[in-house]
């Protein structure tokens, strides 16, 4: 009991001198900042590059209605790179009054200041002073480095829920995929969404070998890995769609009303019905059973196969 008893002393004795320390300083009517900022949008690459890997007390001021708010952090340069990322202050209006008031009235209703750069160890308590001094409107919590008073809505209480619970079946899940040796990036697949956004952020000049030529080395050994290997017909179907040329079949009906028509191809009478459709000569030698070199020929000539079928690079109009 006696060195509990002793032990609170020695922090509430500590905590006396320190207040000592800066009573001098900042225990009168007016508080002089060490920076002061009058327009938060105006000065804001100013308020984060002043204030980076330093750590400190700042309060932030509504020039419209006058009310504050003070905090504190070990890196006060980190703290305003999130005051000013609206994606992150949206999170996290909903249980911080100064995010809400920020997105409402806008960075540039709002002066900031630092009043005091001082150690890590010091900065709640420093922190507590200014906020008993100020009394700052937008601080919800009246104890500094606490969350005391602060009431999560039930939508919050039921994210916190739920998030947990996601949080305890991921680590479960990952447990579980490390003891059968699985790993987790085998699992995961990407939306069609976040895979155009990977592949545009990697296209054109973005990309690492925009420009360059791979060496002769280089393209050897690409050769030697590639070779051997079996590809899908899925993507044997894509490398043709995108090198080849689309190769149209048509079958050559003559006209019935005369037997001149049909020695005639060019006569009006005459048509052509399209009856297959092949998106490289390959593939369309290998489903009529002839090489893609007759049917380049045959392509050129204009001239019907077995004076039945007449093939085209492009559709036909009868």
């Amino acid at each position: 009991m006696s060195n509990q008893y002793t032990k609170k002393n020695k922090q509430n004795n500590h905590k006396i001198i320190i207040n000592k320390l800066f009573k001098k300083y900042y225990y009168s009517d007016k508080i002089k900042p060490i920076k002061f900022y009058d327009n938060a949008y105006i000065f804001k690459s100013d308020i984060i590059n002043d204030n980076k890997k330093k750590s400190g007390i700042y309060k932030i001021t509504n020039k419209l209605n006058g009310k504050t708010y003070i905090g504190s952090s070990i890196n006060l340069g980190t703290r305003f790179l999130r005051y000013f990322n609206l994606s992150y202050l949206s999170k996290v209006k909903n249980h911080l009054t100064i995010s809400r008031a920020i997105i409402t009235y806008g960075y540039i209703n709002f002066n900031i200041e630092i009043l005091e750069y001082c150690d890590i160890k010091f900065l709640l308590i420093r922190e507590q002073f200014y906020m008993d001094f100020y009394k700052p409107e937008y601080n919800i919590a009246k104890i500094a480095g606490s969350t005391l008073g602060v009431k999560p809505s039930e939508l919050t209480k039921k994210k916190i829920s739920e998030s947990l619970a996601c949080a305890l079946a991921q680590k479960n899940f990952h447990k579980k995929n490390r003891l059968l040796g699985i790993n987790k990036l085998i699992l995961k697949t990407h939306t069609l969404e976040t895979k155009e956004l990977m592949s545009k952020s990697h296209s054109g000049e973005k990309n690492s070998i925009f420009g360059k030529k791979h060496s002769k080395k280089t393209l050897d050994l690409m050769r030697k890995i590639k070779t051997g290997k079996i590809l899908s017909s899925k993507t044997r179907k894509a490398i043709t769609i995108a090198h080849g040329i689309s190769i149209y079949i048509y079958k050559f009906v003559a006209c019935a009303s005369c037997a001149a028509c049909a020695d005639n191809t060019s006569n009006d009478k005459n048509k052509f019905l399209l009856i297959n459709k092949f998106d490289s000569i390959r593939e369309a030698g290998r489903n009529l059973g002839i090489s893609h070199s007759t049917i380049t020929k045959y392509l050129k000539s204009g001239n019907l196969f077995k004076n039945t079928y007449k093939f085209s690079k492009f559709i036909l109009k009868n």
